[in-house]
């Protein structure tokens, strides 16, 4: 066998060049594809199907773990962009005894988020406020108060934040 006998070839069928193999699986497509004998194998693909999946629920998570409320102190913060407040105003609430803090805090932040120019929100546990920084070409005090009146925890005007 003549395949055989040439240096770093074991027999006829593997003594095609890997040029030549390439060329061959172009031009006949998708039947060799099909068995994984030509280019990339289904093996390999679902091999990279798998590490794509793994980086986009590791994207995921790091995501919803930058962006949960902790408890710090008295208080919990929500970073809404990153460009510092043009404007800060500190608005009382009327938080029900045995609240869970975080519950109360992610209510707060869920209803300030949609509004534009909002930076930054810190519920204060202790003195049941919080303390928005927003930018006043695109939002005013009026309208994040007016963001917070269906929650149900914004202080009438008469009223004291109290736990």
């Amino acid at each position: 066998m003549l395949g055989s006998l040439l240096p770093g070839r074991r027999s006829i069928e593997t003594s095609v060049p890997p040029r030549f193999h390439r060329l061959r699986c172009a031009h006949v497509g998708a039947v060799f594809r099909t068995h994984g004998l030509c280019g990339r194998g289904p093996r390999r693909n679902l091999v990279t199907a798998g590490i794509v999946v793994v980086f986009v629920i590791a994207a995921i998570v790091v995501g919803t773990q930058a962006t949960k409320a902790t408890l710090r102190g008295d208080s919990v913060t929500r970073t809404f962009a990153q460009a510092p407040p043009c404007a800060n105003a500190t608005i009382a609430l009327t938080v029900p005894g045995g609240s869970d803090p975080i519950a109360t805090a992610e209510k707060i932040f869920a209803v300030l988020k949609p509004i534009e120019g909002m930076a930054t929100a810190t519920y204060n546990v202790k003195t049941s406020s919080v303390e928005v920084g927003y930018c006043e070409s695109f939002s005013n005090e009026a309208a994040i108060r007016q963001a917070l009146v269906p929650t149900g925890l914004l202080a009438t005007a008469g009223a004291e934040g109290g736990s």
